[in-house]
């Protein structure tokens, strides 16, 4: 998915979805060609801003007094920048064993989970174990039904290897035995779970009740005796997998479902025959979005610059803007768009440097740290013109000078793809006189 992200741009500093102090700005979210909207996985910036105001000085100067600005900035995003959660793929299994295995493949998505659930007859046999591949899955949490008649369970493993790979679950004792595996990926890597709920109960109504969040997506799994016929998820509960061993009082049936996430969310599965059952669910939290800075600096470097600001005319500022990835994955095809205001600024050619692609800043580092890896000789100088490198600065219309930088495949000024790596920083900074 793709997403173009627009907002005012600040001379001082400009950060996606923060508050800074006082003022408001909005950011909007539109789709790009035939691509989708999603404009619910941004939100509004409240951030001080004014516009580009001249004072006369003593003669021959003149002074920008830099608490106006009137630039505009667009920040376009791939990849999984904020990124909703998005089911990838799914399989399940069952039969009468100890050791239940199947094959299940993760795709290539960012910021991977794979859930499994299951579910079992007999409450005082329990899971053991749940692999991907020989690698240990997490507990969730396990609801034994009504009368340990049953037993429904979770688990969950973070960033998955991509690929096919089998799926084991393991129990204290042969048993009648349902699972299936979910994976996704637009999953905070760091706080991948909200808070787990489960009951149980004897009727023909399985339910419960998880609270959730808007951009969350609520995963459950239930576990009936085979007795109860059929199990049927309520309106609005995408259906994962919903398979039995048979219709007999000593079969089982599971299944697991989702829906989208809200302040509460209850789950619900009808049953034909009122028999035991128990059930659990989580919310699945989302990846949150990239944080995006644009800060001015002196050439000297020694911190950003307040949010008050005179610079005569003919001074030399430095524009310093990151992208900080906090995630545990890659972001792929980042792509940003700088539109400079000619009003109150010419480009200085040639200025374009970026931080060092094989050793970026940690996505922990200071504003200093990230300035002082975009200095001449630290960082890679990037050309003005378009030539295969990621960064470029154009003249797209009047008046003459340089308006439009671009970093990455941005259509029109297309440079470079940018991939930014898991925990990393990237950054660029230019020079600009000031008219």
């Amino acid at each position: 998915m793709r997403y173009l992200v627009t907002f005012v741009q600040f001379l001082i500093r400009a950060l996606i979805g923060h508050k800074r102090d006082g003022g408001f700005a909005a950011l909007t979210a539109c789709s790009l060609g035939p691509l989708p909207l999603v404009s619910s996985l941004f939100h509004h910036a409240h951030i001080k801003y004014k516009d580009l105001t001249l004072s006369q000085c003593r003669s021959p100067r003149r002074a920008i007094q830099t608490t106006l600005i009137a630039t505009t900035i667009l920040f376009c995003l791939w990849g999984n920048a904020g990124a909703a959660i998005v089911l990838d793929s799914t399989t399940n299994a069952n039969g009468s064993t100890a050791l239940l295995t199947w094959s299940h493949t993760v795709g290539m998505g960012n910021n991977r989970i794979l859930i499994v659930g299951t579910a079992h007859r007999d409450g005082n046999r329990s899971v053991a174990s749940v692999t991907y591949g020989g690698t240990a899955l997490t507990s969730i949490g396990a609801q034994n039904g009504a009368g340990n008649q049953n037993q429904a369970t979770l688990w969950y493993l973070i960033n998955p290897p991509t690929g096919t790979a089998n799926i084991s679950v393991s129990l204290s004792g042969s048993s009648d035995v349902t699972a299936g595996a979910a994976s996704f990926t637009g999953v905070n890597q760091t706080t991948p779970l909200g808070t787990l709920n489960s009951l149980s109960g004897t009727s023909t109504t399985a339910s419960v009740v998880v609270s959730s969040a808007a951009g969350e997506v609520v995963i459950d799994a239930v576990a009936a005796n085979g007795d109860a016929v059929s199990l049927t998820a309520a309106g609005g509960q995408s259906v994962l997998w919903n398979t039995g061993t048979g219709t007999a009082g000593g079969n089982v049936l599971g299944g697991s479902s989702n829906r989208p996430g809200a302040s509460s969310v209850t789950m619900s599965w009808t049953l034909a025959a009122s028999k035991a059952w128990g059930i659990l669910a989580v919310p699945i939290k989302p990846t949150t979005g990239l944080a995006i800075v644009k800060q001015t600096w002196n050439l000297n470097g020694s911190a950003p610059l307040g949010t008050s600001v005179t610079a005569p005319t003919g001074a030399t500022l430095l524009f310093l803007i990151y992208v900080k990835n906090t995630t545990a994955g890659q972001v792929t095809d980042v792509r940003i768009i700088d539109l400079l205001d000619q009003a109150g600024f010419d480009y200085v050619s040639g200025s374009l440097v970026r931080t060092l692609a094989a050793s970026p800043p940690a996505d922990t580092a200071t504003d200093k740290q990230i300035f002082d890896a975009t200095a001449p000789g630290t960082g890679t100088p990037l050309s003005d013109v378009v030539d295969g490198d990621e960064g470029s600065a154009q003249d797209t219309g009047p008046p003459v000078g340089v308006n439009t930088i671009t970093i990455g495949s941005v259509s029109g000024q297309a440079n470079a793809v940018l991939n930014i790596d898991a925990h990393t920083t990237f950054a660029f900074r230019f020079q600009v006189k000031v008219k």
